[in-house]
């Protein structure tokens, strides 16, 4: 840890942090890591900035959302180059005049101290740096992805490349995902990033980045790509930083800052739909990955797999009697992403089956309407309104046959055991317990139902056929079982 933070930390001078009357004075340290984000340390010994105020911001106001500025909040010279650091979107800054007296060598003059974080950093990287990495891929522009990495990648290709003096030999391991767009998976040497986590490279075309520079920009087929990852590994997945080569010798990094990144990076075992590290299954796990994208990239109009999963992934942090609420939640948001898909796909609609004809509905309105009009019911008006809906309603699906229609769109057959579990989304949606007393084994076996029955839905939405995790059996001992989705789905692609 402390050494990453020393790979990736800059001694600065000449800095500026206009807002705050910083001109250019500055001295410190602006670094970065990959759990605590961009941080820095600024001192301003020449006193300028002592007693000065910024001017109230009138127009940031509280509940007020403004848009990040594209202009550096922290500008500074990289000690002992030319190199310029730039640093944007500050997420909070504390400046604190602190007496020379009280630091470790006194002065005569006072001082200002800033410290502070933020959203984003740009500086220029030499290629034979320790930290570029640039021999672990091949392409002008990439991604560096947290908490994700294949146990067998499918091509690999032998390299040499010098470090300082050194010759250096290693295997550049990859994965294609799509010619187009193009995009590819490269490995991760830990060992040298001194990252105590997984991370892959995601390489893309430069021609997905807008002439127009902007600098908070991702492209929609790599966020795509973080998307589909993070719902395969069972947690949401952060982008570290990107690489853009500037020319031969130099590449522009932008270090990201507010990640957030989970605490624990094992913390997806156990959550993810398919068995990315199961020996047996891995070769036949990762080669489905490009047809996944491809078919998610093809959806994604209509599917967003971090808006429809993501309750699962806080789930894994909830409260056992909040489990299933999430689990319903999701459901929830994948019946509503299928209606969506439906409405405009109209011709992949399976024929609805009706519980009257229209001639029957026509006979029950006109029964009901003699039957009040000879006063053989006597009924207010609200209860007249009431019963005509009802009986209007008679042909529209409840809300369980819309789910289970949605469930059942590409072939699954829900059980009667989940069928159970989702009758329960009405008591978690209205605030009703569904864990009571000490049944706390029951509930849990309910959760796993249900997000294994969500998993499968949006496999099968995905048209993969192949291994996943049945967390809804509950073996005595050992681990989850690992089913064929293909073999449990009713049609063919």
């Amino acid at each position: 840890m402390c050494l990453l933070r020393r790979l990736h930390l800059f001694n600065v001078v000449n800095v500026s942090i206009p807002d705050y009357g910083l001109n250019g004075t500055g001295t410190g340290e602006i670094k970065w890591h990959h759990e605590n984000g961009i941080q820095f340390h600024i001192e301003d010994i020449s006193g300028s900035t002592i007693g000065f105020r910024k001017p109230a911001d009138t127009t940031n106001k509280v509940g007020s959302v403004q848009d990040t500025s594209s202009e550096p909040a922290l500008e500074a010279h990289i000690e002992d180059t030319e190199d310029i650091i730039r640093v944007y979107g500050l997420i909070s800054i504390e400046p604190k005049p602190e007496s020379i007296w009280e630091s470790e060598t006194p002065d005569s003059s006072p001082k200002m101290i800033f410290e502070g974080s933020a959203l984003l950093a740009k500086v220029n990287i030499k290629q034979n740096s320790e930290i570029s990495f640039t021999h672990e891929t091949k392409g002008e522009t990439r991604l560096l992805i947290s908490d994700f990495s294949l146990h067998l990648w499918p091509d690999s290709e032998e390299i040499k490349w010098h470090l300082g003096t050194n010759l250096n030999e290693t295997m550049r391991r990859f994965c294609p995902l799509s010619i187009d767009p193009f995009l590819t998976l490269y490995s991760t040497n830990n060992n040298i990033h001194k990252i105590d986590r997984e991370a892959s490279w995601l390489v893309f075309d430069s021609t997905m980045m807008p002439k127009i520079i902007n600098i908070w920009y991702t492209p929609d087929e790599c966020m795509d790509v973080l998307s589909l990852l993070s719902f395969l590994i069972g947690k949401r997945l952060k982008f570290l930083w990107m690489d853009q080569s500037l020319d031969d010798s130099q590449i522009i990094r932008t270090y990201y800052g507010a990640q957030n990144i989970d605490d624990n990076q094992k913390g997806y075992l156990g959550y993810q739909p398919i068995p990315f590290k199961t020996l047996e299954y891995r070769q036949q796990v990762t080669g489905s990955l490009p047809a996944l994208y491809k078919k998610y990239r093809s959806l994604r109009k209509f599917i967003f797999l971090d808006w429809i999963v993501g309750p699962l992934w806080y789930a894994r942090k909830a409260y056992l009697n909040d489990n299933l609420s999430f689990a319903c939640l999701s459901l929830e948001r994948f019946a509503a992403a299928h209606k969506n898909f439906i409405k405009n796909n109209p011709g992949q609609q399976t024929p609805k089956k009706k519980f009257l004809t229209r001639q029957q509905l026509e006979n029950l309105k006109q029964v009901f309407q003699s039957a009040i009009e000879t006063k053989k019911l006597i009924l207010d008006e609200n209860k007249i309104k009431i019963i005509e809906d009802k009986i209007g309603s008679f042909n529209q699906k409840t809300n369980p046959d819309m789910l289970i229609a949605a469930l059942e769109f590409d072939g699954l057959t829900v059980s009667d055991q989940e069928l159970e579990v989702i009758k329960k989304r009405n008591d978690c949606l209205h605030g009703r317990q569904t864990l009571q007393g000490s049944d706390y084994q029951d509930e849990i076996n309910r959760f796993d139902t249900l997000r294994t029955l969500i998993h499968k839905a949006v496999l099968a939405r995905l048209e993969y056929r192949g291994p996943y995790i049945d967390y809804a059996a509950r073996p005595s001992s050992g681990e989850f079982p690992i089913n064929n989705l293909g073999d449990e789905l009713n049609n063919d692609i």
